[in-house]
């Protein structure tokens, strides 16, 4: 999902590989067009030069991009540049990745799909491969560099990659211990969350690339929040299995600060193995081990955070609170439209909203954006009230 720093748009990508525009102010759909990916699937989706003529770039499951311009214009649009951000072996079964709950799937076998040529739109089939992916390619932007970063599960190592899109060439090709699930960049450093809940730390700049490995979680990491809020060495890191460490950049190693993103408790002594309180004043002790498993009733879905405003949001598949609101301290302070709840039920189940799959903030306005599972996306902005746990209202709802 991206929100447009100067219009009031917001696009959004479906299962079934299709990209649509939508005026959150008047609720009213600008375009829609397929986005051209084999796998059908997006993964990812995200503006290129967004004060200028943006353009936007979609990313498959298996790490193949488009970049498109005139994604809002309804039949201008159109591509401009194709390519493979990760090598083959064989594409995720879009079906099968739509119908899992999970962060991180594991596809389902096919007996055949497409392969897409370096650049261009070539298409030709092939074999599946014996290799199955365990997770998504994760594909990132970086407007400061020019640079796209994709990592993901390639055969025979896992690798990431950074192309310089203005040549379309790639530049680095990285192996790393586990397949990335998530990434970051600011200037020359580079963070890749991985599937095992490392987090790898690369400077660019330097021979070695590798800075560090910090086995931050037991689960596979959702998202990696680099200074969020322009809060200087801050970062913030979550896993599948709900767990929020916050952690100073100088030594990621020791977090200060756990959140559970299922409960309101947090502690700053979960890393050191002391009494934590829940919600309800049971005792717990502290868990240093994965709560993450494929049988878990929640998992974390997606963590954002805004430029500038001090607040972050998580979603997941609790039903009770799909959507909460954080300050950069690691305390749950509400929901969006928590005071329109009704009959013991969220706003969200009151409006029709389901999961959430994406979310994205507004670049410069306290606007949050997010797409459910079932296909309903939401746009809430901040009210006079910021801070309270109604600082969020919806402002627009619409059916993709």
């Amino acid at each position: 999902m991206a929100l447009h720093p100067l219009t009031p748009t917001a696009t959004v990508a479906d299962t079934r590989g299709k990209v649509q525009t939508w005026d959150y102010e008047t609720g009213r759909r600008l375009h829609a067009f397929d986005a051209g990916l084999p796998g059908r699937l997006v993964q990812s989706a995200g503006l290129i030069n967004d004060l200028d003529d943006a353009v936007l770039f979609t990313a498959g499951v298996d790490g193949c991009v488009r970049v498109w311009r005139d994604y809002a214009c309804p039949g201008q649009e159109s591509l401009v540049a194709a390519l493979r951000a990760l090598p083959l072996p064989a594409l995720v079964d879009a079906t099968a990745t739509a119908r899992d709950s999970s962060s991180t799937p594991t596809p389902s076998n096919r007996n055949a799909t497409e392969r897409i040529s370096h650049h261009g739109d070539a298409r030709e089939p092939y074999a599946a491969a014996s290799y199955r992916p365990r997770s998504r390619a994760a594909v990132v932007w970086q407007q400061q560099s020019g640079c796209l970063y994709a990592s993901g599960d390639t055969h025979p190592v896992p690798l990431l990659r950074v192309w310089d899109m203005t040549r379309e060439l790639c530049l680095e090709s990285l192996q790393t211990q586990s397949p990335g699930t998530c990434l970051v960049a600011e200037g020359a450093l580079l963070m890749a969350g991985a599937l095992d809940g490392a987090v790898m730390s690369f400077d660019l700049r330097t021979p070695a690339r590798l800075l560090s490995v910090v086995q931050t979680h037991r689960a596979p990491l959702v998202a990696i929040l680099l200074q969020p809020g322009n809060v200087g060495n801050l970062v913030v890191t979550g896993a599948a299995d709900g767990e929020m460490k916050f952690c100073d950049l100088r030594n990621a190693a020791k977090p200060f600060r756990v959140a559970d993103a299922f409960r309101r408790s947090v502690s700053s002594a979960a890393a050191s193995g002391q009494t934590l309180f829940s919600e309800n004043g049971e005792t717990r002790e502290a868990e240093t081990s994965a709560r993450f498993s494929p049988a878990r009733a929640s998992s974390l879905t997606s963590l954002v955070a805004h430029d500038h405003a001090r607040v972050i949001a998580s979603g997941s598949t609790d039903r009770s609170a799909p959507v909460k609101l954080w300050d950069l301290e690691g305390n749950c302070f509400g929901s969006p439209d928590a005071s329109s709840a009704k009959h013991g039920k969220s706003a969200f189940r009151a409006s029709g909203f389901g999961t959430p799959r994406c979310m994205a903030f507004h670049p410069n306005l306290v606007m949050l954006g997010a797409g459910g599972g079932d296909g309903v996306a939401s746009v809430w902005s901040a009210g006079d009230d910021a801070g309270a746990a109604s600082a969020f209202h919806q402002r627009t709802q619409y059916d993709v």
